[in-house]
């Protein structure tokens, strides 16, 4: 009983009961510039696109804030290129970048994070900021892997909810239209066809229809 006693003692002492514990979320903000969370942008090929890594529900005292960061981001390394991270202002100016390998693997950013001092950031705020390039067109998702969050001393948070993002490069809105005009000039080319009608050019009575002369016809009528 003495040694319960103890370490209930010690838990307070550390702000760890159960009360203590909030349940903080670590989200990717694809479009820090909108307000919100947002889990989706577009963007252009080779155009750099800057998200942010934020965290929020850290509402405890300073003695009991967030202290460590770490995580894995992950991409499309094939869609996205020349990930470059920055610190945000969440764990103050005073920290250190940890990274236990010399270079990221492939498709992989490595965000390793420790406030200096033995007080932790409260309340929410980006943590990090990381600037891709996207070379191809498609979708590509970033996912946050093996999160681990650290009061002071070293305490663990155990309960961390995550979202993800994505960043898209549409296909040129002119490319979809004419493909969507020509899909619907076969499929009417095709109604015409099994009606029985025909397409008569002047000058040629009974000619045979065939979707190519329906569209220099219609080119000929616009």
């Amino acid at each position: 009983m003495r040694v319960l006693a103890e370490l209930f003692a010690v838990a307070g002492v550390l702000g760890v009961g159960a009360g203590a514990l909030a349940a903080p979320a670590v989200l990717i903000d694809a479009d820090p510039n909108t307000d919100g969370i947002q889990t989706e942008i577009e963007v252009q090929p080779e155009v750099p696109v800057a998200i942010d890594i934020r965290i929020s529900g850290i509402d405890a005292a300073p003695e009991n804030g967030l202290h460590a960061f770490e995580l894995d981001l992950t991409f499309d390394k094939d869609l996205l290129e020349t990930p470059a991270l920055k610190a945000g202002d969440f764990l103050g100016e005073t920290i250190t970048k940890v990274c236990s390998a010399p270079s990221d693997p492939p498709g992989v950013v490595c965000v390793r994070y420790v406030r200096s001092g033995s007080e932790g950031a409260i309340g929410s705020g980006t943590v990090a900021t990381v600037t891709f390039r996207a070379t191809k067109r498609g979708r590509a998702a970033l996912s946050l892997e093996e999160v681990i969050l650290s009061r002071p001393f070293g305490v663990e948070i155990l309960e961390v909810e995550t979202q993800g993002a994505s960043i898209a490069v549409p296909e040129p809105g002119g490319a979809r239209l004419t493909f969507a005009a020509l899909m619907s000039l076969f499929a009417l080319a095709r109604q015409r066809r099994s009606a029985g009608l025909r397409f008569v050019r002047p000058g040629r009575v009974g000619a045979r229809f065939s979707p190519f002369s329906f569209v220099r016809g219609l080119r000929r009528a616009i």
